[in-house]
């Protein structure tokens, strides 16, 4: 079970739930399931990112489930006041948070409930180890579980972004290149900068640019209603709009 962010954590207390209330397996080998079960992909370290579920609305939307937090957590805290005492360490690494208001870390329970952790990109995972779960990471490290936290780039493989989506410019890759193995690596497209002077590959590239474009006009007339010219510039963008990203400031250039 992959969470993609903190959004679905709560998959490890219903696993936990379901294993325990309904197949009836004792506690300790459900937790086990549980973790060797559940990953947890970290997107971004933003603060509001890394939700808190306030404990108000799970009693009385959850009952269930904030038991089962209940009783990770109180079993967690044994184990880390053992390790760190009674201290700040312990504190942050609880899966509830006193103040401002009395709620679930559901990133805490993310991390602790997974067999591993990753960031995006390498730079993300380093900070999320030093910075956003610094003490979790250590706290593995020192148990020798070295490898929970790790790295998966993020992003779109070129047989979907190039091959699929784009097939004219993929069969110019694979015409001067001599094979497809660029799909699988992505290196063998240096062999193309040596023929970045060549007026017939000039041609051939921007005839699968107009291409392109000549699709695009075609599915915004078709599902839009609207006619745009096939050389004007586009400038794309195909994500939701987050308030504080750079989504955002392309809308205000748009407009400006």
């Amino acid at each position: 079970v992959q969470m993609n962010d903190t959004h679905p954590t709560m998959a490890v207390v219903e696993m936990m739930r379901l294993l325990v209330d309904v197949q009836k397996l004792p506690w300790d080998q459900a937790w086990d399931l549980t973790r060797r079960t559940c990953n947890y992909t970290n997107h971004t370290v933003m603060p509001e990112a890394l939700e808190k579920w306030p404990v108000e609305m799970m009693e009385e939307q959850l009952p269930r489930h904030l038991q089962i937090v209940g009783e990770i957590n109180r079993r967690w805290m044994e184990e880390l006041t053992k390790m760190y005492g009674d201290g700040p360490t312990t504190w942050g690494l609880s899966l509830f948070q006193e103040e401002p208001f009395k709620g679930i870390r559901m990133g805490n329970i993310a991390v602790l409930g997974s067999n591993k952790v990753n960031g995006v990109a390498a730079l993300h995972t380093e900070i999320v180890k030093k910075e956003t779960f610094a003490d979790f990471y250590q706290y593995f490290c020192a148990k020798g579980d070295k490898d929970k936290f790790v790295n998966m780039t993020n992003g779109v493989t070129p047989r979907r972004w190039i091959h699929c989506a784009n097939r004219p410019l993929s069969d110019l890759f694979t015409k001067h290149l001599g094979s497809h193995k660029w799909l699988t690596d992505m290196n063998l497209l240096k062999g193309m900068i040596k023929k970045k002077d060549d007026p017939a590959v000039q041609k051939e590239w921007m005839a699968a640019k107009r291409a392109a474009k000549e699709r695009l006009v075609g599915f915004v007339k078709e599902y839009m209603g609207m006619d745009i010219d096939p050389d004007a510039l586009f400038d794309m963008q195909f994500k939701r709009i987050h308030e504080y990203k750079r989504q955002l400031l392309n809308c205000f250039y748009i407009i400006h």
